[in-house]
């Protein structure tokens, strides 16, 4: 049950990739592909580091109401396919867990930098998709430590880094789910999406 909840998700993910996509073909039904020039001019444009701020649904425990949280964070995109979001505060993801336990120990999880794999899509204005490596953290709980992964969204139109209309770089990425010990569980019920908006 629970892998033919994985297919599912990897399904709709796909589907919506391969709508954006075409909907943004021309007549001709050919995808174009960014010269290396392109690239380039896309890359110059975000290239260093940038630093702003990370914004994601508060849950109040109480009463299940969300509000707007944030905290500084930095990011570096180093080359024309790799950027690592510095500290990025994994233990957030703790605030999403139906698992009290659980939920405990990713709060004490110390902040941890996030490789990710770009690629860009555009030149003017720059966009880019955001392919983050799943980060893996040792947590313990019920009497025992544990090896869990929180796989983000990949290769998906909702993960993405673009400049906006205020020419400020924004960035989306998604947490999809938490595996402990390679088996995929129930913690998260739902996707949790991470805005980084730079200043």
């Amino acid at each position: 049950m629970k892998k033919l909840k994985l297919i599912s998700l990897m399904l709709v993910c796909l589907a919506a990739v391969s709508v954006t996509f075409t909907s943004c073909n021309d007549d001709d039904d050919n995808v174009r592909t960014l010269t290396p020039e392109e690239r380039a001019a896309a890359f110059n444009q975000v290239r260093g580091t940038h630093s702003g701020y990370l914004y994601y649904n508060k849950v109040d425990a109480s009463t299940s109401k969300t509000s707007l949280d944030s905290v500084a964070i930095s990011w570096t995109i180093a080359s024309d396919s790799v950027m690592t979001i510095k500290d990025f505060p994994i233990s957030v993801i703790g605030k999403y867990v139906s698992d009290t336990a659980v939920s405990k120990a990713f709060s004490q999880l110390p902040p941890q930098d996030m490789k990710c794999y770009i690629g860009f899509t555009n030149v003017s204005p720059v966009a880019f998709l955001i392919n983050p490596v799943t980060p893996q953290v040792q947590l313990t709980y019920g009497g025992a430590t544990h090896k869990v992964m929180v796989p983000f969204y990949v290769n998906t139109a909702y993960s993405y880094g673009q400049i906006n209309s205020q020419n400020k770089l924004r960035l989306q990425i998604i947490a999809g789910g938490i595996f402990a010990d390679g088996t995929q569980t129930e913690w998260l019920t739902s996707a949790v999406p991470f805005v980084l908006l730079g200043k």
